[in-house]
């Protein structure tokens, strides 16, 4: 009988593993289509284990779960899960296992462009797969990373190496490795291209694009005939840069991203102004930048949808809380007053003494249930305000990654394409006189300012005062406003993240100057006293009410940015007599 009921209870748990293994398979299949429902499943089998442990299932999980971090691009959480992963393979003792969760490591750090660390987890992994006699082309992935670690590098005669031994790997593998041997013949092409082999280059590019064909892969085969076009509008073969382009194009239609496609566009914008047919270049640089704007609108929004998400889920979170709490300090209190009056009925005619004291005990009880529930409420809204001050700061985050983005993007494409105007029309058949040429060398000047101003590079190279009597000279240049500067000159107490946000309040304060005060001069002013580091902006515009005035975004942004750095903002404003706005930071300049 016990026998019976020991075999009946393995079942049981051989089921619910198989289960749990069954689900882990669910999500690994959405990681690449739907990652926050790969996510929910996967995180939700965390909570179903039991005792006795599956290692192998339980490892598995942990893989999954470290896959979606590394997608979603949260690296930190990646290697907690291939961490324990790797624990439990190693209890496991299998091989081939451990080499695998070793590779996982090695394509973290390189994503975060520490190409020793890489280096050193690939040696690891390699290791480990000899120990587990796999196939010799189960190595050519370890060769290809190990070789991009090098090229990320420019060590390009070391990428051609590891490029060349996985290309050697691979000989006689079976086809499902034939998109691996693609991949290789574009990651050699490109380091051809940085030598400059352009013929080398395409040969290459060749191969992999009849690989890609051969396996229906069309994104690949889209990506790859870009490239080809890239390297013949830089080698002047026009003709043929285009033939790939209209490849690529109608590839495209099939399964590429956005990004892709924009690119595409992008080329046929360079093929047309090349050729010095502008009005077709102007007609695909619009094409080019509805696309970007696309991009960048796809990303915005998902961006916004997931801070709202997770604040609503635990803005309801905390509400259900409260309420459980309410309706259980409720139900406590109605049970006890039923008690009292169960005994005031049967011992009222005896006890009228105890009657008034049961009396002032439920009374001073409901007090504590009141004011213990204006805890809770108080909590509540303190959750809310630690919630509002995380979706500001991811706000702000957000808007200085846009930022950079959106000056490499000037500096990159729109001042690489002004440049190429400018050669364009600097061909002595362009009949384009000075003052034209003058406006377009205006223009780049004003491309790169902008895009300077947006960056963070230039406060990382040179420091704030720098960067604010750059835009002292924009500013003065742009708009005929005077900007006064008095800088302190030791700001060796704030911090980059300080000196950032600073630079920030102060191209939003000039920003609203300009937009409302109408003033004609403004000013800046920086002091510490080894305490407190004080930055002062004010000026002689028209100003205004600071109880009047609507809460924007502007606004908004200041007080979070000073709310960030522990510091205090003081506004002293009154209409007709301008604007002083003062950010008090303390010793540490956060």
């Amino acid at each position: 009988m016990l026998l019976g009921l020991n075999s009946f209870s393995q079942e049981i748990d051989k089921e619910h593993w198989e289960r749990l293994d069954s689900l882990n398979k669910e999500a690994h299949a959405l990681t690449s289509s739907d990652i926050d429902s790969a996510e929910t499943i996967n995180s939700s089998l965390f909570h179903l284990i039991k005792e006795p442990i599956d290692t192998l299932v339980l490892s598995n999980i942990n893989s999954v779960q470290a896959n979606i971090f590394y997608n979603k691009g949260d690296f930190e959480k990646s290697l907690k899960y291939n961490l324990a992963c790797l624990k439990l393979r190693q209890q496991m003792k299998d091989t081939f296992l451990i080499g695998q969760t070793y590779v996982k490591f090695a394509n973290i750090y390189y994503a975060t462009n520490d190409y020793d660390k890489c280096r050193d987890y690939l040696k690891e992994n390699f290791l480990w797969l000899k120990l587990a006699k796999v196939d010799r082309w189960v190595f050519a992935n370890n060769r290809n990373t190990m070789a991009l670690s090098f090229l990320a590098e420019l060590q390009l005669d070391s990428a051609i190496k590891y490029f060349e031994l996985g290309l050697q790997d691979l000989a006689g593998a079976p086809e499902n490795y034939l998109m691996m041997k693609a991949k290789m013949y574009g990651n050699i092409a490109s380091v051809y291209q940085y030598e400059n082999k352009n013929n080398k280059a395409l040969l290459f590019l060749d191969s992999a694009i009849s690989i890609s064909l051969e396996n229906r892969d069309f994104q690949s085969s889209t990506w790859t005939y870009y490239k080809k076009a890239e390297i013949l509008l830089s080698a002047k073969e026009y003709k043929k840069a285009f033939k790939n382009l209209k490849y690529a194009d109608s590839l495209s239609s099939y399964s590429s991203t956005l990004d892709i496609r924009k690119n595409i566009q992008y080329g046929f914008f360079k093929y047309y102004l090349l050729i010095g047919e502008n009005d077709s270049a102007l007609k695909y640089n619009a094409k080019y930048y509805n696309l970007n704007d696309s991009v960048i609108e796809m990303q915005t929004n998902k961006n916004i949808q997931e801070i709202e998400a997770k604040y609503q889920v635990e803005k309801k979170q905390a509400a259900l809380e409260l309420v459980e709490e309410k309706a259980t300090n409720l139900s406590l209190a109605n049970k006890t007053k039923d008690l009292y009056i169960a005994i005031i009925l049967v011992v009222f005619a005896i006890v009228a003494i105890s009657l008034l004291a049961i009396y002032y005990s439920v009374k001073n009880k409901r007090k504590l249930v009141q004011l213990d529930l204006k805890i809770k409420e108080n909590q509540l809204d303190e959750m809310m305000a630690i919630q509002e001050s995380s979706t500001y700061s991811a706000m702000l985050k957000g808007q200085e990654k846009e930022r950079e983005r959106i000056a490499q993007d000037l500096h990159d494409r729109l001042g690489g394409t002004l440049a190429a105007l400018k050669l364009s029309l600097r061909r002595p058949e362009n009949s384009v006189g000075k003052e034209d040429l003058a406006i377009v060398d205006e223009a780049v000047n004003e491309v790169r300012s902008i895009a300077h101003n947006l960056s963070s590079g230039l406060l990382q190279k040179y420091g704030l005062n720098e960067a604010l009597l750059q835009l002292k000279q924009t500013i003065e240049r742009t708009s005929g406003i005077q900007l006064k500067v008095y800088l302190h000159q030791d700001i060796a107490l704030l911090d980059q993240s300080a000196i950032l946000g600073l630079y920030r309040i102060v191209q939003e304060l000039v920003s609203n100057t300009l937009k409302h005060a109408n003033a004609s001069e403004i000013s800046v002013q920086t002091n510490s006293d080894g305490t407190t580091f004080n930055l002062i902006y004010e000026d002689n515009g028209k100003g205004f009410n600071p109880k009047e005035v609507k809460q924007g975004i502007g606004l908004e942004n200041i007080k979070a940015r000073v709310k960030k750095m522990n510091g205090s903002l003081h506004v002293d404003a009154e209409k007709g007599r301008g604007s002083i706005f003062i950010v008090e930071l303390n010793q540490q300049g956060k």
